[in-house]
């Protein structure tokens, strides 16, 4: 018998847009920006711009409640991406390809999000 999953740890700025807009919303700004120092405009956001571009108003917008005026880094959130990811059904490879990682190591992290899991 599987323990339930704990609830998902998104910090900083990723955290209001998990909040408001779910895993799924926080996952594709760390798929868009993970990694990367992005500034987040104090002032309303152009329609044009790379945010808004890239992840809809709405994301952008509550990404700025969090950030305004900042330069703020998004992580990659490697280990709890793979969580979420395993959630939604994904297979170790199509992890793996998500991740930019090999498939050993989304087999390592799984282990170590969950010692039940197979080898």
């Amino acid at each position: 018998m599987h323990a339930p999953e704990p609830p998902t740890a998104w910090g900083g700025a990723l955290r209001g847009v998990a909040k408001v807009h779910g895993d799924d919303a926080a996952l594709a700004v760390v798929e868009a920006y993970g990694g990367t120092t992005v500034y987040v405009p104090a002032c309303r956001i152009p329609d044009e711009h790379p945010l808004v571009l890239s992840l809809g108003r709405e994301i952008a917008e509550t990404l700025q409640r969090s950030a305004a005026g900042e330069h703020a880094y998004i992580p990659t959130s490697r280990a709890l991406r793979c969580r979420i990811l395993h959630r939604q059904g994904l297979t170790v490879p199509d992890m793996a390809r998500r991740l930019g990682i090999t498939q050993r190591s989304v087999r390592r992290l799984l282990r170590h999000l969950s010692p039940e899991h197979p080898r």
